[in-house]
């Protein structure tokens, strides 16, 4: 049980250092999200999105 949480623990630390830099890397069909929800996105979070086909 104390390996567990020692594991969880770790885990939750280290999950912190792979956050973003206000860049989301969205890899989707063409025309599949429409763009007016990723202005919205953007708008609401500062966070640019780069939508690759």
């Amino acid at each position: 049980m104390k390996r567990l949480m020692t594991a969880t623990a770790l885990l939750l630390a280290t999950t912190g250092l792979a956050s973003a830099e206000g860049v989301l890397q969205l890899y989707n069909w063409g025309n599949y999200t429409s763009p007016e929800l990723l202005a919205k996105f953007e708008a609401e979070t500062g966070i640019k999105v780069t939508v690759t086909d």
